[in-house]
């Protein structure tokens, strides 16, 4: 992985809050990738559509590996999702959708508090850059449910700053039966070797290359 990056100043107790609730994103969305793609609740899906799924994975593994440079990580290796989220697709893609929106908005909220430019220049950009690939995710996902238009906003939507609140949305990811009393078996984060055989040569093509 390779990074251009100005030097983001040190990283207080809040700081570093806020980035491993990013990390939790992240490290739950390319879990759900990578597991949709290894499961086969995606093989109804043209090879068009499916590529969207299997460049994301790597987008998101990438964007974990950034934040984790940035001196944080989450303890977390296992995550858990609705009970039939690997064999409903719909169920599938308004799940993955839900943690889409969520990590757009706390990348919003990230930068809001976050990004001081006297304290932390380097740090503004590469997180919008995040939050614009985020976004497309969102239009890629509601394209698939053929949600129409699939690019419907104007501009993100940012209802909070609370992280208190993105925390409690992903919550019940982190442990067993918090989707209604149940919930799949705990699925592993994946490696990198894995995610990129699943994207099966439909990787992203600048991974964790950030310019500022």
């Amino acid at each position: 992985m390779s990074l251009v990056l100005r030097d983001q100043g040190a990283l207080d107790q809040a700081a570093l809050h806020i980035l491993m609730d990013l990390i939790t994103a992240e490290k739950i969305e390319t879990t759900m990738y990578a597991e949709g793609l290894a499961s086969g609740v995606l093989s109804s899906l043209s090879p068009h559509d499916l590529a969207y799924f299997q460049s994301g994975a790597t987008q998101e593994f990438f964007h974990w590996q950034f934040l984790a440079s940035l001196g944080a990580d989450i303890p977390n290796k296992t995550f858990f999702f609705p009970a039939n989220a690997f064999t409903d697709l719909h169920t599938y893609l308004t799940t993955l959708l839900a943690l889409e929106e969520t990590g757009i908005e706390a990348y919003s909220a990230a930068i809001r508090i976050m990004c001081d430019p006297i304290e932390r220049p380097g740090l503004t950009i590469p997180l919008a850059q995040v939050l614009a690939t985020e976004s497309e995710h969102r239009v890629l996902i509601r394209d698939v449910l053929d949600l129409n238009p699939a690019n419907d906003l104007c501009i993100e939507r940012v209802t909070t700053t609370d992280f208190g609140v993105f925390e409690a949305r992903l919550a019940p990811f982190l442990g067993p039966n918090q989707f209604n009393g149940t919930s799949t078996a705990g699925f592993p984060f994946p490696d990198q070797a894995t995610v990129l055989s699943l994207a099966d040569g439909n990787a992203c093509v600048n991974p964790g290359i950030f310019i500022v």
